[in-house]
């Protein structure tokens, strides 16, 4: 996103230059990585964030393997002498985000810096606070402005973002064994056979359904305000048209329906914040 991405943010203001990086690990230590509809919709937020970017001038570069392996590589083509990224929660991803820290710095001699994006006050790690304390409340930055000039050198080399297979979703439903796409409709569909979509893609319903990336994310939040302050929200079982429990319904705006542009940040949550309070 460009709204408060306070790495993409600081890189901007500090240096002539900048260079974004997304990184699939090919060793992603998570027990539990990101898959099946995870992954489509990753793979429309990198796309539509790659889209805002060249309006400023710039693109993402794609790299898969090891992250922490990438970025040095990324860093030394590039001959950046800084390093900017935001931290990601999970405690298996924050040991990750230590080792590429001290392996930047103790190796290369790079600046490096980490930001908090993904929260709207503290990160899970830190020091709660006393009983009764308030912690300072973070103003989200806005949206970046102004060109992000290439590197002298150009630009590293880079993956076609469709070669992640993020965005590979050919099948009845999602195959079995946390495989993204069925390999022989997925085959056909590459080389032009594909039938109907309602049958052949399993992520179908969904591109119908959501609006992907920062400016939908935006959309949605000020309808759902509205709806909000309009009072349009109900107990479960008390609306007069929920037959099932319409507020956990998934299918049905009768959510805010805003976890997943969170959840892959095509929405700050300090910005959400702010726009609620």
């Amino acid at each position: 996103r460009l709204h408060d991405n306070p790495a993409l943010h600081a890189a901007q203001e500090s240096h002539p230059w900048v260079v974004p990086l997304y990184v699939h690990d090919d060793e992603d230590p998570s027990p539990w990585p990101v898959r099946g509809a995870g992954l489509w919709w990753r793979h429309a937020s990198l796309e539509f964030f790659d889209e805002s970017l060249r309006g400023l001038g710039s693109r993402i570069t794609y790299r898969k393997g090891r992250l922490v392996e990438q970025v040095m590589d990324v860093l030394l083509s590039t001959g950046a002498t800084a390093l900017h990224f935001n931290l990601q929660l999970e405690p298996w991803h924050h040991d990750r985000d230590l080792e590429l820290e001290a392996t930047a710095r103790e190796s290369l001699g790079v600046e490096v810096r980490s930001f908090n994006a993904m929260v709207m006050k503290f990160e899970p790690w830190e020091e709660r606070k006393a009983p009764g304390t308030r912690r300072q409340r973070r103003e989200p930055l806005p949206a970046l402005r102004g060109r992000l000039p290439a590197p002298p050198s150009g630009w590293p080399w880079s993956e076609p973002l469709a070669a992640l297979g993020y965005g590979r979703t050919a099948g009845h439903k999602i195959p079995p064994g946390f495989r993204q796409f069925n390999e022989k409709r997925q085959a056909m569909l590459d080389a032009g056979f594909g039938g109907d979509p309602k049958e052949d893609d399993w992520a179908y319903e969904m591109r119908q359904f959501w609006p992907m990336g920062e400016g939908a994310a935006m959309r949605r939040l000020e309808e759902w305000l509205k709806d909000a302050a309009w009072g349009c929200y109900f107990p479960p079982g008390l609306h007069p048209r929920d037959e099932a429990g319409g507020r956990f319904r998934a299918d049905k705006a009768w959510t805010a329906m805003l976890s997943p542009y969170l959840r892959f940040g095509d929405l700050s949550p300090r910005y959400l914040d702010q726009r609620v309070c």
